[in-house]
């Protein structure tokens, strides 16, 4: 009842606050970016953030296995924003793996436009968090929480 209750409270919100064609934009940047290898590329997605050179080092450590497709990123056209943030859901798949694992790209309206935001762990997001109203706080959080729904959603889907 609690989650379905959410979700629907979170899918108003999307529906009210729209946005989604400029996300689908910068993620296909993103996955553009991946799939180019092109470290200079994921520059101009990343929004300027004392965590975007970690996040560019983490990508080049992880090409070749990105290159042999021992981990493979996928796009799930899963959205949600919510006044100037945004989330996009990130389907990913390491080595012969089956199942799926889904990951987050969170994404800021700046004033380039939307840009993803670099981060690899929950201390990189509390940068971003601390950077942030109180409102845009919760909105991280919801946007945990949705990643949880969605993930339940899809792996039912799946089956």
């Amino acid at each position: 009842m609690k989650s379905s209750f959410l979700l629907s409270l979170i899918a108003s919100a999307a529906l009210t606050l729209g946005g989604h064609a400029e996300l689908e934009d910068v993620s296909s940047q993103f996955f553009a970016a991946v799939q180019s290898g092109d470290p200079e590329q994921l520059t101009k997605v990343f929004m300027e953030s004392p965590t975007r050179d970690q996040s560019i080092a983490d990508f080049i450590s992880a090409l070749p296995l990105i290159e042999s497709g021992s981990i493979q990123l996928a796009p799930t056209h899963k959205e949600l924003v919510i006044g100037e943030l945004g989330a996009s859901l990130v389907r990913f798949h390491y080595g012969k793996s089956r199942r799926a694992e889904y990951e987050l790209l969170i994404c800021v309206k700046t004033a380039n436009g939307w840009q993803v935001f670099p981060w690899g762990s929950d201390s990189d997001l509390e940068v971003l968090s601390k950077q942030r109203s109180p409102d845009e706080q919760i909105h991280l959080k919801l946007f945990k929480e949705w990643k949880v729904l969605m993930t339940q959603q899809l792996e039912e889907d799946a089956n």
